[in-house]
């Protein structure tokens, strides 16, 4: 809005702004298939039903085996698994408490990120600007409002500040102040604008519009559309990639306790049958 202001017309800059109704779209999509259900589903079940059999099963367990095989050790694995199960317990309920507040931080919104940065400073900041797809997003923020201001005629070095300012986001601006340095060294700004692009892409495009002298918007749509489409891939498979590590991280925690508990009920079988 401020850079539309500074064009005076704001009705310009919205078309660079639609481009954020898509983002929503994505982030809810891939929380609600995938890591929605794990989190508050899948997960809990997983922490409830080996916190029960701590308290009722195996204590009940250990008195039988103890019995029926006068004093006889339990099975190496058996040892393992129940003298571990305290810890397993421990590292899932950290695993779910984590992705808890990741996905807090996923759906939150602007207020969440404000609250992030009050308490981390700039640190959500560089998780935002290193997750593939968010860079990608905030490439085409840049790029978009950029492109509106070129269109209007706004001096580049202004035009740079106000398209870093529209992305929120403080590794973005540091690049910004890095391509005015080299603007006001008399670099042109295709040459510049690596600083936020290292594909070369949007310089390409940029040295093109500039050979015309207008349509800058149009003559970068393409890659702001490229933009969209890999970074809505790239949200997606990360979803489903982080569901699939937590359903076999919760499978292989089950898959122990249940060869734990197996092995005693085996050996009490094969003694009963020598007997």
């Amino acid at each position: 809005m401020k850079a539309g202001e500074r064009i005076g017309d704001v009705g310009k800059v919205l078309l660079a702004c639609r481009k954020l109704v898509g983002d929503g779209v994505s982030q809810v999509r891939g929380a609600l298939n995938y890591v929605l259900i794990l989190a508050f589903v899948v997960s809990p079940a997983a922490i409830v039903i080996p916190a029960m059999m701590n308290v009722m099963v195996i204590p009940k367990f250990k008195e039988v085996f103890a019995g029926m095989l006068e004093g006889a050790p339990l099975p190496g694995f058996t040892q393992l698994v129940l003298g571990s199960s305290r810890f397993m317990l421990f590292v899932q309920v950290g695993v779910i408490v984590a992705t808890w507040f990741l996905l807090f931080a996923y759906v939150g919104g602007p207020r969440a990120r404000n609250w992030s940065q009050a308490v981390l400073g700039n640190l959500p900041d560089w998780i935002r600007f290193h997750l593939p797809w968010r860079r990608k997003r905030l490439q085409r923020d840049f790029s978009a409002m950029l492109a509106v201001l070129l269109d209007a005629q706004v001096p580049e070095i202004e035009a740079v500040a106000l398209a870093a300012e529209a992305t929120a986001n403080s590794i973005i601006r540091r690049r910004a102040e890095t391509i005015r340095a080299q603007l006001a060294r008399g670099v042109k700004l295709p040459d510049a604008i690596r600083a936020i692009d290292d594909a070369g892409e949007l310089q390409w495009r940029l040295t093109n519009a500039l050979h015309r002298g207008r349509g800058f918007l149009s003559a970068l749509n393409g890659w702001h559309e490229a933009l969209d489409s890999k970074a809505f891939q790239q949200e997606q498979a990360a979803a489903q990639i982080t569901t699939t590590a937590l359903v076999l991280f919760n499978g292989f925690i089950v898959a122990c306790v249940v060869i734990g508990l197996f092995l005693p009920l085996i050996a009490l079988i094969n003694a009963a049958t020598l007997w």
